[in-house]
């Protein structure tokens, strides 16, 4: 599933795709801190450089985290300084 936010991002996307001949990926245009799916959807949540531009980051991570498997992973690639954004925390 690739998700953003801005339409013609999802159309750039979605004809990327189909120019390389993938047909096994959906495509949905909506905010990350909104996802329309069910708890519990997804394996894994892969977010590339797109984090540290979320309207609210908090509501982005606690969808994130709603919408995969117990036993799932969520990633985010984001810039900046290793301490400013670590939360590795325990």
């Amino acid at each position: 599933m690739y998700t953003d936010p801005v339409a013609g991002m999802v159309e750039t996307t979605q004809e990327e795709a189909g120019r390389r001949g993938l047909t096994n990926i959906h495509f949905r245009q909506c905010s990350a801190d909104d996802l329309p799916f069910a708890d519990r959807t997804f394996d894994t949540a892969v977010g590339g450089l797109s984090a540290m531009v979320f309207v609210d980051p908090v509501a982005a991570m606690r969808g994130a985290l709603r919408v995969i498997r117990q036993d799932g992973y969520v990633s985010f690639v984001v810039w900046g300084r290793t301490r400013a954004r670590s939360t590795n925390q325990q």
